[in-house]
């Protein structure tokens, strides 16, 4: 039997908690630090060696956006 919008939204909503969105995006911020780490010793060992490949600017971004969802979820926990 089709369920209606409301039923459908409600179920997600049970679904997605929103401790489950702080741990994800604790996980993606905890990823995104270990890469920008590993791209710093990668710089330093082999110099010009990330920069030409990769676009760090785009994941310095993502880092700040889910370092301040995450410190805006923490505090509403």
């Amino acid at each position: 039997m089709l369920k209606n919008n409301a039923d459908i939204v409600s179920s997600y909503k049970k679904m997605i908690k929103k401790e489950d969105i702080f741990l994800i995006t604790k996980e993606f911020f905890y990823a995104l630090t270990v890469a920008l780490v590993l791209f710093f010793i990668m710089e330093l060992v082999w110099p010009r060696m990330v920069l030409a490949y990769i676009n760090v600017n785009m994941v310095l971004i993502f880092w700040v956006v889910s370092a301040t969802i995450l410190l805006a979820s923490n505090k509403r926990l």
